[in-house]
């Protein structure tokens, strides 16, 4: 993984909030942030990043189905 240093656009935060993204900001910290962005290289993607997003997809619709059967969750 590569960082890779970037100047924030001027008009960033008014662009955000004009599409509804108003939550740019937690805490008094930064969420959105456009300081820095990351280059992967492919075998990192293949490698790494798709097996644990498969991973966390799998779980998430285990909760989704775990919510939707229970009258406690929902």
């Amino acid at each position: 993984m590569r960082r890779i240093d970037l100047t924030p656009r001027p008009d960033w935060k008014s662009k955000a909030e004009a599409v509804g993204f108003t939550w740019h900001h937690a805490d008094g910290r930064r969420y959105w942030d456009e300081r820095a962005a990351y280059a992967f290289t492919l075998a990192q993607i293949e490698d790494h990043i798709e097996l644990a997003t498969q991973a966390l997809h799998a779980l998430c619709l285990d909760l989704v189905d775990e919510a939707a059967t229970s009258d406690a969750l929902m």
